[in-house]
């Protein structure tokens, strides 16, 4: 830690600027001097910048010579001498200089990571308060207390005994996440995002969210269709070297899917260059963020959804009427044991670290190392079922797409109302794929829903079959009124883009043994398919050859 500041100016090192000497020799003596005063500078080597540990354990860079000149009078008795023999301040020019100059630069404690919290160097070693030299992209300032290790969970089984999970893979992922929260430093470009979705308001994602933070800084942003928006919100959240998630909020209900090409590759890169229009240079990141997104009803992008660490909460009845036995969680409960549950998860990582740091080699994610390592880790504390959500959501909504195609070409290219769909969509038998359960009560519920489903997908592109033909459909929306005198109305459609015929499919038959027959289907082509032989000679329809029907990928007519 900084050593106590020197208060008599008289104790000040002295150093005399020589003329004689080269700028780089001035500027490699009184860094070495300064580096040696209060051991409160160190250089932040992302950005190659000069920064001063202040009260409170506060960073702050030194950006100006103005305020460089106030730091070194501080810490350092520094003038030179002008040809009259006259003592003067070292000119603005030279510490202007010193602020690029690598020569000076290079005399501070390099520091990659400055953190309020604890963390985890590459060999697992957790970080004590002040610097922590892990190496070459991990030399760590930690800059805070000794880190307390509880023996139990007792704090986070509490919290999250009154939260409602979909399922247990959903509770398991919530403890992931805190988990990837304090390992954050580790698998840059490598973390997933972390998705918290509900069905409705005040479910408590917010709550969850809060867990998994902690005491780790965060900044929250505003969600925005504009991708260039979010980058610039994104890039101003980022501006303090502390801080370790950004929260992404105000997905709301019935919007397009949440897709933003930047933060795709921000979660991917391992060291993303930001840029905003309001800052003149684009500022290379060393990737130690956690994303998170909130949402009710919101949906991520395949592609972020497949980039997802998955938390889903699904709440029955009047949340206001509820009464959890810990209090309110989010405004009571949290805040109160804060630190015990840090202490819990510093304890989960200290028992998986005495196990051998067992991994989890069963799990499945794009991000192989993340997942194996926290699927350890949670296994070897009692949690099960780690990820066993990730394919279910992401099937769920693959599974929705297709429905929504079904309904599309059932009424192709035709303006209707939610109501008028709702019919349509029960004789399709797609009720159970596209409403959920508690939206199914009666006519009027299950029209309000088919409504939000669809603004949800408005200008979405999907693929639908017939029995003759593929399509490409795009839901479209808008408000008019269908005669004179009524109110305007939203009506949808399901834009036809183009249809291509499906060709028709050739069977062969093949004798397997005496009398024996297998049908195989052997490509596509435009002719009509054979008949087909019976066991005792007959010939069979080609509605009749039921093995098709078995055929992956061969739709019955």
């Amino acid at each position: 830690m900084p050593q106590q500041r020197i208060r008599n100016l008289q104790d000040r090192p002295e150093f005399v600027w020589r003329d004689h000497r080269s700028a780089a020799e001035n500027y490699e003596e009184l860094g070495a001097l300064l580096s040696e005063a209060d051991g409160d500078l160190y250089l932040l080597v992302a950005d190659r910048q000069l920064v001063i540990l202040g009260q409170n354990n506060v960073f702050r860079v030194i950006p100006t010579s103005t305020v460089l000149d106030a730091v070194v009078k501080d810490r350092v008795d520094a003038y030179c001498i002008d040809r009259n023999g006259r003592r003067k301040d070292i000119p603005k020019r030279d510490l202007g200089a010193m602020l690029a100059s690598e020569v000076f630069l290079d005399c501070f404690l390099p520091v990659d990571i400055f953190t309020p919290t604890p963390l985890y160097l590459p060999d697992w070693q957790l970080t004590r308060p002040g610097y922590n030299d892990g190496g070459e992209g991990a030399r760590v300032f930690y800059a805070g207390p000794a880190v307390e290790i509880a023996d139990n969970l007792e704090a986070i089984e509490a919290f999250l005994g009154v939260m409602d999970f979909a399922e247990e893979a959903d509770r398991t992922n919530a403890v992931a996440l805190a988990l990837t929260i304090r390992l954050r430093n580790l698998w840059p470009g490598a973390k997933p995002v972390g998705a918290i979705t509900a069905t409705k308001s005040h479910s408590g994602k917010d709550t969850v969210r809060d867990f998994a933070v902690g005491i780790v800084p965060t900044r929250e942003i505003s969600w925005e269709a504009a991708d260039w928006a979010v980058e610039q919100h994104f890039e101003k959240a980022t501006r303090s070297p502390d801080v370790g998630v950004v929260s992404v909020g105000n997905v709301r209900s019935g919007s397009r899917p949440m897709a933003s090409s930047f933060l795709e590759r921000f979660i991917t890169d391992p060291a993303p260059m930001i840029t905003s229009t309001k800052v003149r240079d684009a500022r290379m990141y060393s990737n130690r963020i956690v994303v998170i997104v909130t949402a009710n009803e919101g949906r991520l992008s395949q592609d972020l959804l497949n980039r997802s660490l998955p938390i889903r909460l699904e709440v029955t009845g009047d949340v206001r009427e509820r009464e959890p036995a810990i209090g309110n969680p989010r405004e009571v409960y949290l805040p109160r044991n804060r630190r015990r549950i840090e202490a819990e998860l510093h304890g989960m990582m200290a028992r998986w670290i005495e196990a051998g740091r067992p991994l989890d080699e069963c799990v499945r994610h794009p991000m192989t190392a993340w997942a194996q390592t926290v699927g350890g880790i949670l296994a070897a504390n009692g949690f099960e079922r780690f990820l066993d959500n990730y394919g279910q959501v992401l099937n769920a909504e693959e599974d929705k797409r297709q429905a929504l195609g079904i309904l599309g070409v059932a009424r192709p290219d035709d303006w209707l109302r939610p109501g008028e769909l709702v019919p349509i969509m029960e004789q399709q038998g797609l009720v159970g794929r596209l409403i959920p359960q508690i939206d199914r009560e009666n006519f009027e519920s299950r029209r309000r829903r088919l409504g939000v489903v669809l603004s949800a997908h408005e200008d979405e592109t999907l693929r639908a079959e017939t029995e003759t033909e593929a399509l490409r459909l795009k839901v479209r929306k808008a408000r008019f009124r269908r005669d004179a005198g009524q109110d305007a109305k939203i009506h949808y459609r399901f834009e036809v883009l183009d249809r291509t015929p499906l060709p028709e499919l050739e069977v062969l038959t093949e004798t397997e043994g005496a009398g024996q027959q297998q049908c195989h289907v052997v490509r596509q082509t435009g002719e009509h398919p054979p008949a087909r032989a019976g066991e005792d000679g007959e010939v069979l329809p080609v509605e009749e050859h039921t093995d098709l029907a078995s055929t992956p990928g061969v739709q019955s007519v």
